[in-house]
């Protein structure tokens, strides 16, 4: 029987509905730790990790689909701001960055180095491969440059960076180069502080391994030392 000063109702009860919602969180907590326990290889593991990371780990910006690092704030001048960008069409990439060279040179000056370390913390740890892609203005080079041309000039500054990522603790055979000499300007305006952004390498984390290619190097009959 319902007394009579109390109304008469034919939905669940408020506190039925919250054990309602803790119960699903509840199962999509215990689906993921049965996920997770499938994964029986160091590298998906990782992969499992920074896709997590991606959606809740960095800091994200609106503009150009850019990400900043975690405690990469230092003070630099324009054009050395820490971001990871989308640096090439077709490809989004979540953990790196990129350092600027003075035009004609392959010597990163003190803030650049300064940056590269923080951008080094981002690497340290992880199975993945890096790249290291180098850079430089269309402007030709002076008379008395020790480069032949647009693309020695951006192998050394690979070279540079790549000396830098394995004093910093990187290994050796994590690093992958790559060179676009100055066809793959971020600026062509007039502002010369803008400019300065051509001359620069880019070094982010891709989706591969060194174990992808000592297996497929193992499959294959040879030594992947």
């Amino acid at each position: 029987m319902i007394p009579n000063d109390e109304p008469f109702s034919t939905g669940a009860p408020d506190w039925l509905l919250t054990y309602g919602d803790l119960m699903s969180l509840l199962l999509t907590f215990f689906v993921m730790l049965a996920s997770m326990s499938e994964l029986k290889s160091a590298h998906r593991v990782v992969q499992a990790v920074e896709a997590m990371n991606s959606q809740f780990g960095p800091e994200r910006e609106e503009r150009s689909g850019a990400v900043r690092l975690r405690g990469a704030k230092i003070d630099a001048p324009l054009g050395t701001d820490p971001l990871v960008k989308g640096v090439r069409t077709g490809r989004h990439v979540m953990i790196g960055g990129m350092v600027v060279f003075d035009e004609s040179s392959a010597v990163l000056n003190d803030v650049e180095v300064e940056k590269l370390k923080l951008i080094t913390d981002q690497f340290v740890g992880k199975a993945q491969k890096i790249e290291i892609r180098g850079h430089t203005t269309k402007r030709p080079l002076p008379d008395d440059s020790p480069y032949a041309d647009h693309w020695e000039l951006a192998y050394a500054r690979c070279r540079e960076v790549q000396r830098l990522l394995e004093a910093d603790g990187i290994e050796p055979g994590r690093t992958r180069m790559s060179v676009a000499a100055s066809n793959e300007p971020t600026y062509t305006g007039d502002d010369p502080l803008r400019r300065r952004e051509n001359s620069r390498v880019e070094v982010f984390l891709l989706n591969e391994f060194n174990s992808d290619y000592e297996n497929a190097a193992a499959a294959d009959g040879d030594d992947p030392r």
